[in-house]
């Protein structure tokens, strides 16, 4: 059963971290529109884009090592430890796969500043040093949540 637990802890932790990752992109896009999102003139991800994205994703990984440890009830690290694990061997599988994709072409008539949000998402590349980044952010992040967990429940 503590199996179990635990696993549903993970799973319901990343889905977490999904959901956060999702409305911090949301709230970023928001602030910054298509034109701040994308370097000048291309469809790679602006450095302000990347970093604000990178610190919702923070809280988001944060949020997941919260989740996680609370569902799964376990009184070690493991859970936490499993999904940090889980996101950086993922994340670190996706930016090995993303190495010298070619960046896909701005749809014909558009600048970036005429992008929806979903628009935005299938044209967009990010930087390599941010696809190696957000693994260990979210690792750390996870890491950090059960901490943060840890400490809520003891007061």
């Amino acid at each position: 059963m503590k199996a179990v637990r635990i696993g549903f802890g993970v799973l319901v932790g990343y889905l977490a971290m999904f959901a956060v990752v999702f409305i911090g992109m949301t709230v970023v896009w928001s602030i910054l529109g298509g034109e701040a999102a994308f370097v000048p003139e291309g469809t790679e991800a602006s450095t302000l884009w990347s970093v604000m994205v990178l610190a919702s994703g923070l809280i988001a990984a944060i949020t997941g090592g919260l989740v996680a440890t609370a569902v799964a009830k376990h009184t070690t690290n493991l859970p936490a430890l499993l999904l940090a694990a889980l996101v950086l061997v993922l994340g670190l599988a996706i930016a090995i796969g993303q190495l010298g994709s070619a960046p896909t072409p701005m749809p014909e008539g558009k600048v970036a500043a005429d992008l929806t949000f979903f628009e935005a998402g299938e044209v967009a590349k990010s930087p390599a040093w941010y696809n190696f980044t957000v693994p260990w952010i979210g690792a750390i992040g996870v890491v950090l949540g059960e901490r943060v967990f840890r400490r809520i429940t003891k007061s």
